[in-house]
């Protein structure tokens, strides 16, 4: 599978099984095979190695840039964020060139 489902943890409608936003890293959450959660009350369930985990409350597109310009600022020896970064660069980029592709 060539996209990823983006997953704002912190999001307050999102329940993610087994999952405590307050102490768990989302780090942790990638490593899970399979990856629960409900969303207004609706169970959903995917392969954990399908789903980007975004520190963030929301996916909009004011959301990630300023996540972008966040971590951009921040110093990029943590690898987690360098890969986290990667990640999202790869899905935008893939869904941008998908988009362009409908419209022709």
């Amino acid at each position: 599978m060539d996209h990823r489902l983006l997953i704002p943890v912190y999001n307050d409608l999102i329940d993610i099984k087994d999952f405590n936003k307050k102490s768990d890293s989302i780090f942790d959450l990638k490593e899970e095979k399979t990856v629960y959660f409900k969303i207004a009350g609706k169970g959903y369930s995917i392969p954990g190695e399908d789903c980007v985990f975004l520190p963030l409350p929301y996916s909009s597109a004011e959301e990630l840039s300023k996540f972008f310009a966040d971590i951009t600022n921040y110093n990029f020896c943590h690898s987690s964020h360098l890969f986290l970064f990667c990640q999202l660069l790869i899905v935008l980029h893939y869904a941008s060139f998908f988009n362009y592709k409908c419209k022709a």
